[in-house]
Parts: structure tokens; sequence; C-alpha cells
């Protein structure tokens, strides 16, 4: 069980692609900023970060997907419960008191968005996952394209659209395709990064600004690579970070049902985009190829000895936030190192302000669901708290 504990993360070539952060916000933009302030959001507001998530800060009150038993599945290979489409769930608001309202009630789990006190949000009451909005009492409904909200900056929203990417204005509810046939990747100062291009022969990295692309910011041929490995060399991205407004964007050539980086690449540039360098990624001091199959795209993680990690988007630096202790105690859960058929995983994690909202799943090993090496864990407990990183105090929402 130990040499299978690496294979948790649901394969996604894509993993990193949600990725947020990009040094931090001055206090004169965290004022301007409508998901604090609840004032309009200007043209000209260019965050750091992408205020998107599960858990989103307007006018005081957070908003949230408040989930349910049924909302998910209730096995999944790697502890990876997905929404269940037709389940229906509310979006809270919960005030500085403690109070909630039910917003909206629909098949929605995915980011949310504030601006111009209009909510946007992700739901499957169609039968697939399309961007709708209401206003700050669920009223005054609209529908806009099939896809994801991936990043937003100030008006401009930034969809996943299938293979496409389409931008949606907040303040005009205009909606248009930008780039066909590409994947967004990042957010930096403003610019959402994308990646376009034949994986099998050469990729080229873009971002888009205010609604408009920009294009050739970068490229990466398969004739780059060193090795030798393989005559079917691809170029895939796995990894999106930026500190102190520089970029760095992984790609590489990744092979194998356990998705091992055979040769990986980094591309680093400044925020804009600008001073462009390559290097082969030396950052992985781990012996073995790194695999995409550990990869998290969320400022906590789960460590089965240590237990609740967070890793600080300004710095890198990583520390445990709640050990397995903690998490029994609090929770109530069982931890791998109490039976190694249990597995704690986490579903969702924002950071808002000095605040972690966190929901964090139990499970026990389902050999029934299992498929090779793959393990199926069967859902036994579920809850979402409030973290305050100042303090360390522990919060809870709900649980079940």
């Amino acid at each position: 069980m130990k040499s299978k504990k690496l294979f948790i993360v649901v394969v996604l070539l894509f993993v990193m692609a949600l990725l947020t952060g990009c040094g931090t916000e001055t206090e004169e933009k965290k004022k301007e900023n409508s998901n604090e302030s609840g004032v309009d959001v200007t043209e000209t507001l260019e965050p750091s970060y992408s205020n998107v998530g599960n858990y989103i800060e307007y006018n005081g009150n957070i908003y949230y997907w408040k989930l349910t038993p049924s909302s998910r599945d209730e096995t999944a290979l790697f502890a990876k419960y997905s929404p269940i489409k037709e389940s229906k769930v509310d979006l809270v608001r919960m005030e500085p008191d403690g109070n909630e309202f039910s917003v909206v009630n629909t098949a929605g789990n995915g980011n949310i968005y504030i601006a111009n006190d209009v909510i946007f949000y992700q739901s499957t009451e169609d039968g697939e996952n399309k961007v709708y909005s209401v206003d700050l009492g669920g009223n005054n409904k609209k529908t806009y394209v099939k896809g994801e909200i991936n990043y937003a900056s100030g008006n401009y929203i930034y969809i996943q659209s299938g293979a496409d990417i389409v931008v949606l204005n907040a303040k005009t509810g205009e909606q248009e395709l930008i780039v066909n046939s590409a994947d967004l990747i990042g957010m930096a100062a403003g610019n959402a990064f994308y990646i376009s291009g034949d994986s099998s022969k050469s990729i080229s990295i873009n971002y888009i600004k205010g609604g408009e692309n920009n294009t050739n910011i970068a490229t990466f041929n398969t004739s780059e690579y060193k090795s030798e490995y393989g005559s079917d060399k691809n170029i895939t991205f796995y990894g999106f970070s930026c500190e102190n407004n520089k970029v760095a964007i992984k790609v590489g050539d990744v092979q194998g049902t356990g998705h091992f980086v055979q040769e990986g690449w980094v591309i680093e540039m400044d925020a804009d985009g600008q001073n462009v360098t390559k290097r082969i990624d030396d950052d992985d001091n781990e012996e073995g190829a790194p695999t995409l199959l550990e990869a998290t795209d969320m400022p906590v993680s789960y460590n089965t000895e240590k237990g609740l990690l967070y890793k600080d988007p300004d710095n890198g630096s990583e520390k445990v936030i709640v050990d397995n202790n903690k998490i029994k105690s609090e929770f109530g859960f069982k931890t791998y190192n109490d039976d190694e058929e249990v597995f704690i995983e986490v579903y969702s994690a924002d950071k808002v302000g000095d605040k972690l909202y966190i929901v964090i799943d139990n499970g026990t090993h389902y050999p029934a669901g299992d498929i090779g090496w793959r393990y199926s864990y069967k859902r036994t407990k579920t809850a979402a708290f409030k973290y305050d990183l100042g303090s360390g105090k522990i919060e809870k929402l709900y649980e079940f």
C-alpha cells in the first residue's frame, strides 16, 4: 500500500492549470478590488492573482457552495470524488455574524467570481457545465457559454470552453471567443496565460490581457529535448508559478501509465512576457523522474505522515497547519498512520485574506473499485472549515 500512496491523485495532464498566485497585492489595490470592497471593478485594475475559487469574499460576506452527502461520488479512484451533475447544492452567502442565506440552489460546484454586484458561477443544471450569473439576491439570472471559469481580472473572466478560450466581460455581459484550440494554464499580473499548438511538434505560450490577445511570447519544440528517450516525444504542460513578478512555466516529455516526466524544461519570463529564457528543469531533487500524478494545484495538500500542509504562494515555503492528531480530534477522521486502508484527500482549498477555507474527505480503500494499481476509496466523511493563518484557529463550517 505504501508504494501506491504516490498514486492518489487523478491523472490530469493539465492539473496545474488552475494555479493562482503571482506575488501579493498592495494594500491600495486590495482596497480597490471588488471582491473585498464591493465597489465596481474597473478595467484598469490588474490584480496580481485571479480572484476565483470555491470560496469568495465580497462586501465582507463569504460566498461558497455548501456540499451535501449526495452531491459527489460515493466511491472514486484516488479518492477524487467528482460532483454529480444532477445533484443540487446551495450557493450560500455567509455573513460576518455567521448567518447564512441561500442565493442559488443548483447543480453547481466550481469556481465563483463576483464583480459589480453580480455573481458568476458554473452549473451543470442543463446537463453540461455552463457559466451563469445572478445578482446578489439570486435574481436576474443569465446564461453564458459552455465551459469553466478558470481566471478573472477586473471585468474580464477567462473561460475554458472545451478546447477554446472565451472571454466574458463582467460589466457588459458580452462574451467573445478569443482563441481556438488552446488551454489556459495560469494567471500573472492580470495576464491569463495559455498554451496552443501541436504537442507532438511545437507549442506556443501566449497571454490574454484586458480581453486582448498577445501571441508568440515563447515557443518550445520537441527538437529542443536533449535526451534520446523514445521516438514519440511530446510537449506536456505540468507547472505554472509566479514569484516576484517572474513567471515559470514547466513543460516536458511525459511517458508511461504513471505519467512520468522524462525530461522537463522551465520557460521563465517576466509577468508581461518579456525576457524569456529556457532551461532544463533541475528543481526536482528527488530520485527518479517526477510524475504528474503527484501534482496539486491548491495551496493546501495532505501528507500521510504529517497532516495538512500549506504552501505560501509568495515564497514557496511549506508548513504543517493541521497535524494528524488535530485532524482526528477536530473532525473524527481516521488517518493513514492508524490504518493503511484509510486516506484523507483535500477536495478544495481557497486563501481569502489571512484565512484558508478548506474541504477535506476521509475515505477507506474500496477494493471492488480498484483498476490495476489504481486504488479506489469510499468516502466516509467530509468536513469544511475555516483556518486562521495568524492564530491557527479552526472554525467548522459544516460536516457530514
